[in-house]
């Protein structure tokens, strides 16, 4: 049994410009991954790989769009990056009761992600999430309100003289 596998190339994936798209949560996965920091006391860290794909826009044969946003796996401290994005995308602190629920409910939930173009330092191009904000479908199909009518002839002074 060999230690050593042949790496293969992944499959270059599809880049799209900036702009807004309309997508759905599909997973959430726990990876650890090497620690970076030259003073870590462990090898491994572990961290949430969030996984949106997109509804409307697709690449060239009809596959939806990947994105993925990598977070910290603790909630509450300001500095975690799953605090952030987790309040960036509700736009609120949640309590812990409130928290348990969130990936159980994410999956009926349609989001808008600003996606963003990059350059790696290979020079390869990819597409990294900016922002991501909750849709919520009540609120997209809403009727919009009326705008008032406005008047063009001029109204006279009945107190002028």
């Amino acid at each position: 049994m060999s230690l050593m596998s042949f790496s293969q190339p992944r499959p270059k994936q599809s880049v799209i410009d900036a702009q807004p798209v309309k997508c759905r949560f599909v997973d959430v996965q726990k990876v650890s991954v090497r620690n970076t920091f030259p003073d870590a006391k462990t090898d491994m860290v572990d961290k949430l790989v969030w996984s949106f794909e997109s509804t409307e826009v697709g690449d060239a044969d009809g596959n939806p769009f990947v994105f993925k946003q990598w977070t910290s796996t603790y909630y509450g401290s300001d500095r975690s990056t799953l605090t952030k994005f987790i309040d960036s995308i509700f736009g609120r602190r949640f309590t812990q009761d409130e928290l348990a629920n969130v990936e159980a409910t994410m999956p009926h939930l349609e989001f808008v992600l600003n996606i963003e173009k990059a350059v790696a330092q290979n020079g390869n191009e990819y597409n990294r999430i900016g922002s991501i904000q909750y849709r919520d479908p009540r609120v997209a199909n809403a009727p919009k309100p009326l705008k008032k009518a406005v008047v063009e002839e001029p109204i006279t002074d009945p107190f002028a003289e």
